[in-house]
């Protein structure tokens, strides 16, 4: 499945695009926190205790997710 990701500055949100079942929204926030748990085992290096993703809101995209609309709402 694609997924379209990017980083903003601003505060600390964490937006999911699309209708997405409450499955793909956990394993959305898993994969982040996922992530965030290894920088160091991708070679991304933070001073301790810092938090690389404060001031950050993160948008993830799931173009594929997309329902097609019937009737008189297409």
């Amino acid at each position: 499945m694609y997924v379209e990701a990017t980083k903003i500055e601003g505060g600390v949100q964490f937006l999911l695009i699309e209708q997405l079942d409450s499955v793909m929204k956990e394993s959305s926030q898993f994969a982040l926190n996922l992530f965030r748990s290894h920088l160091y085992d991708y070679g991304i290096r933070i001073d301790s205790g810092a938090d690389l993703m404060q001031g950050i809101d993160t948008h993830i995209h799931f173009p594929a997710s997309e329902v097609g609309k019937d009737g008189f709402s297409a």
